[in-house]
């Protein structure tokens, strides 16, 4: 049960970096004051998302097991 909790915590962390900063870096990396180089955010997030539908991915087969485990 705690590792299945712990990823949930993880992709839930995972959903506010996509939706929170990954935007907001986008537009401070437009800003050429920023410091930060449109390179360096690409860099950054380039694997986010894929990470994130991992994790799903991975959660929903931990559910799973836990799932046919109890019932088992």
């Amino acid at each position: 049960r705690e590792l299945v909790a712990t990823e949930r915590s993880y992709i839930q962390s995972l959903e506010v970096m996509l939706k929170v900063y990954m935007p907001s870096l986008s537009q401070f990396a437009n800003d050429p004051k920023s410091g930060l180089v449109k390179e360096e955010w690409k860099r950054l997030f380039a694997t986010a998302e894929l990470i994130c539908a991992l994790n799903k991915d991975l959660l929903g087969d931990l559910e799973q097991r836990m799932a046919d485990w109890h019932d088992g």
